[in-house]
């Protein structure tokens, strides 16, 4: 089993409720070959294991691998939750209001009760100004109870032309934390962030 990425015990008294994670990721031609390792992949493991260890008995997560198509594994107890091993068959471009919305129609029906979080790991660069256009309807209507938080490689600027886009308030994102590239210490230290965020307390990468 990989073991790219992990947690330390956090500290501190869980200030929230139960929460569903999607955690939502770019595989394409470019996020693909960046992420030789497989830190991504290896990140939703370890944010599993230390939700199933430490988190509440309602918290949840799932996983989203999207391009061309998206692959969707709805959301689950985190002690149930059996991350992908094997690469998905997605295509190599980018279609990201295809994949945000698959993944908030099936949070819809699989988180219950659970506060929903999305987790996207991606450069942010949509298929095309429509395609920004159907992210801002998703995320500021039907998607806008969702907490939304971007974890934008950016290896190369190449988040750059995407950030004045996804920083705008009306989107309303509770994070956005770039990497410059999928390094294991990098991604560990993002996906802490956004657990201390969502469960108030301190959370660390090993």
């Amino acid at each position: 089993m990989s073991t790219l990425v992990s947690f330390q015990e956090p500290t501190g008294e869980r200030s929230t409720g139960a929460r569903c994670w999607m955690v939502v990721i770019d595989e394409s031609s470019s996020m693909s070959s960046a992420d030789s390792l497989g830190t991504r992949a290896d990140a939703v493991r370890a944010t599993a294991e230390f939700l199933a260890a430490y988190g509440l008995d309602g918290d949840r997560i799932g996983e989203t691998w999207f391009a061309d198509d998206a692959d969707v594994t709805p959301a689950a107890p985190t002690g149930q939750f059996a991350p992908s091993v094997a690469k998905h068959d997605v295509g190599s471009g980018t279609e990201l209001t295809n994949a945000l919305t698959a993944a908030v129609d099936s949070m819809a029906s699989s988180c219950a009760s659970a506060t929903p979080v999305l987790v996207l790991v991606s450069d942010g660069q949509a298929s095309s100004q429509p395609d920004f256009d159907g992210i801002a309807t998703l995320l500021s209507g039907r998607g806008s109870d969702v907490n939304v938080h971007l974890i934008a490689m950016n290896e190369n600027a190449a988040f750059e032309s995407a950030r004045g886009f996804w920083e705008d308030p009306a989107l309303g994102l509770r994070s956005i934390t770039t990497v410059a590239g999928f390094g294991s210490a990098e991604v560990a230290a993002a996906v802490a962030g956004i657990l201390s965020t969502e469960t108030g307390q301190q959370v660390v990468a090993k």
